[in-house]
């Protein structure tokens, strides 16, 4: 009943962002898919929402069986639907944090692969360091194959591209990945970096833009600078101090529009992150395993969830931040968090219980 809702609801949408043939700013969105599966990290997640106070949260397809357990699994259909919102409010491609082929957190990637109707929206990934490595990295066939199957994925039809041809790829780095994989050399990762960009020019495929996520913006363009990178973004944005009690709305919107330009002024290309809400207090009531100890030291504060008039205004910022700076935005990219971060943000665009429509829709 609630899937049928659910796509009823989304033939209203008005489109967010214009997907013309060559739109001036192409737009997309976080997935952390703990939603697809019954086990390990997706099952903690799905735990979190199960509390009356943050079940709104969950996506529209979550259950409540008659034993009381309360589960949010989507299956083939539901994919087929959030392709179709996606579609309806103009994102032009998904960002999919990648996790091992098996992991339950994979599950959600696998459904958009088989959905029909995934040429709605693109894809593109974003991944660890050890994505690019492997322990030890001496073993070059190991890390090599790695690279080539990348440029597998690059081939697809639905995954994003920028600047004509260019596949996108976002790097979130993590130095305990660096340690692991490549022994903490910083040089290796170079290595491997030109090795995928040399497969990709073999394969007749774009230069890979590849945009580092690592927090400060400094930080990140060091790093960018380091390994070869072509641009950094962020997967939150560096809002500043953590919010102490209920902080106003407003706050975030001002902090998020000021980190773009701190973002854009680096000397190096940028991918702007717009925030769709940050209220953790759903993750910090029952914490799964991975982040029992995440909120430790940190005002126990939340920034008020926008109301859909203004995170329809924080996007239409964004969007136009990216068109009156190309020349620090020359690929025309938007990332928005976040898709589907039900537990940790609160104000996801997928359809929720709460909230079957989307706050990004100004019919709303």
């Amino acid at each position: 009943m609630l899937a049928a809702a659910g796509a009823l609801s989304l033939t209203r949408f008005a489109p967010r962002f214009a997907r013309a043939a060559t739109p001036s700013v192409i737009a997309g969105a976080i997935r952390w898919d703990a939603w697809y599966s019954p086990f390990g990290s997706a099952a903690q997640a799905q735990h979190t929402l199960s509390f009356p106070p943050w079940q709104s949260r969950a996506p529209w397809f979550a259950r409540t069986d008659p034993h009381g357990n309360f589960t949010a699994i989507g299956t083939q259909a539901d994919m087929d639907i959030e392709c179709q919102s996606a579609a309806a409010m103009g994102l032009a491609y998904w960002a999919f944090v990648m996790y091992a082929p098996a992991s339950p957190l994979s599950a959600g990637w696998h459904l958009y692969q088989s959905s029909p109707r995934r040429r709605l929206v693109n894809w593109c990934a974003i991944i660890g360091p050890g994505f690019l490595g492997n322990d030890p990295f001496a073993r070059a066939d190991l890390w090599q194959a790695k690279d080539r199957l990348w440029a597998e994925y690059f081939t697809q039809p639905t995954y994003q591209r920028v600047e004509a041809n260019r596949p996108l790829l976002y790097l979130l780095w993590s130095a305990p990945e660096i340690a692991s994989y490549f022994a903490g050399q910083m040089p290796d990762l170079a290595q491997s970096i030109a090795y995928l960009r040399a497969q990709c020019a073999t394969a007749g495929l774009g230069n890979p833009y590849i945009a580092i996520m690592a927090g400060h913006p400094a930080h990140a363009a060091a790093i960018a600078h380091e390994i070869g990178a072509d641009a950094i973004s962020a997967y939150i944005p560096d809002f500043g101090a953590h919010p102490v009690g209920a902080v106003p709305w407003r706050v975030l919107d001002s902090r998020t529009q000021a980190f773009w330009s701190t973002l854009a002024g680096q000397g190096i290309d940028c991918i702007p992150t717009a925030i769709t809400g940050w209220d953790t207090r759903a993750r910090r009531a029952h914490p799964e395993s991975y982040a029992l100890h995440h909120f430790d030291g940190i005002p126990p504060g939340y920034f008020v969830l926008p109301t859909a008039a203004q995170l329809h205004a924080h996007l239409q910022a964004a969007e136009t931040f990216v068109q009156n700076h190309q020349a620090a935005c020359p690929s025309r990219t938007l990332l928005i968090y976040s898709w589907d971060e039900c537990d940790e943000g609160g104000n996801p665009l997928i359809p929720t219980l709460g909230r079957p429509g989307s706050p990004a829709s100004p019919a709303l």
